[in-house]
């Protein structure tokens, strides 16, 4: 069922279907996803490596180059001057405007995001000039309030630096600082501390989790580790083999996952309370999304697979109060 966009929205995604047409075949990467992100919130999208989270939060900005192709879906989003875009619908010219203004990544890999060849400045200078016409030296002003804000010691001095004089939690809180140069409405984190040490991660999502509180933006953040979502995110969305399989807030995805696959991804974490023999995995592995499973996606892999669950794909069904799951174990 449809839901209606409403005040408190600034992301509405309606049945996204994005595919990719290779020699190989058809990859169904997204197929039918639909998700939504309310003001001054994290939305964490979790899954295994190759369940379709970062070709989702891609399309959002029609970022899906050939072969790719989005085949159908409704993306609204509520602007800076709180009018409401169908994404899917505008000019190129008008969804580069949003993208990197009022929309703005972080990437996974920061080394790859940040361009050898120009200093930190001056990739922020750029990412600004973009999209605002401002005086160098108010932009120059700008770029070392927020290197200051994401931490960076010495910021007068670090502006100049290239990306290769800076460490890997360096890099990753300039790619932040690039991020919110223009004071997007949307921020969306792919795997924003993959590659650093544990301490420097914790520094990372304490960061994200402040500037979110701090200026009233929305993030959307792309993660496999139930640890991270658990500290940071506010709702919780589980995608399964370009499906999304469960959806709610966070407390409740972890203290009553009802989709097996969630449950199975939880019980696959350490637990620090108890004493581990032996770490639980999900056997077997994602299949193919050229020839996906008929029926429920997840059934050769579940333990409670059922006639209909090879037959017919489960509807996405409200079990409690803005808790949904697709599973026939609860039809």
């Amino acid at each position: 069922m449809k839901k209606e966009f409403t005040d408190k929205h600034v992301l509405m995604v309606n049945n996204l279907t994005v595919k990719f047409y290779t020699y190989a075949g058809v990859v169904h990467a997204v197929s039918k996803v639909s998700f939504e992100v309310y003001k001054n919130e994290i939305v964490a999208l979790v899954g295994e490596t190759g369940s379709g989270k970062t070709v989702t939060t891609r399309a959002i900005t029609r970022l899906i180059e050939s072969p790719g192709r989005i085949e159908e879906g409704e993306i609204l989003f509520r602007r800076r001057n709180n009018k409401i875009v169908d994404l899917m619908k505008i000019s190129d010219e008008e969804i580069r405007r949003i993208r990197g203004d009022e929309i703005a990544y972080i990437f996974q890999d920061p080394t790859s995001a940040l361009d050898p060849l120009y200093t930190i400045g001056e990739h922020i200078d750029e990412t600004i000039k973009d999209h605002r016409f401002i005086d160098k030296k108010i932009i120059k002003k700008i770029s070392i309030d927020l290197l200051r804000k994401v931490g960076i010691p010495n910021p007068e001095i670090r502006i100049k630096n290239y990306p290769h004089e800076m460490s890997g939690g360096m890099r990753q809180r300039s790619v932040i600082s690039i991020s919110l140069s223009n004071e997007p409405v949307l921020l969306i984190a792919d795997e924003p501390t993959t590659n650093l040490d544990v301490t420097i991660q914790a520094q990372i999502l304490d960061l994200l989790k402040e500037l979110v509180k701090e200026r009233g933006m929305s993030m959307i953040l792309i993660t496999h580790n139930l640890g991270i979502v658990a500290e940071v995110a506010d709702r919780v969305y589980i995608m399964y083999a370009g499906k999304i399989v469960e959806s709610g807030d966070v407390y409740k995805i972890f203290s009553r996952p009802l989709h097996p696959y969630t449950q199975m991804l939880l019980r696959a974490v350490p637990n620090p309370l108890k004493k581990i023999i032996k770490l639980e995995t999900i056997p077997g592995t994602i299949p193919s999304l050229i020839d996906p499973p008929s029926g429920c996606r997840f059934h050769p892999r579940c333990p409670f697979t059922k006639d209909i669950c090879i037959k017919q794909e489960p509807p996405m069904i409200e079990a409690e109060k803005n808790h949904y799951v697709a599973c026939w174990l609860y039809k």
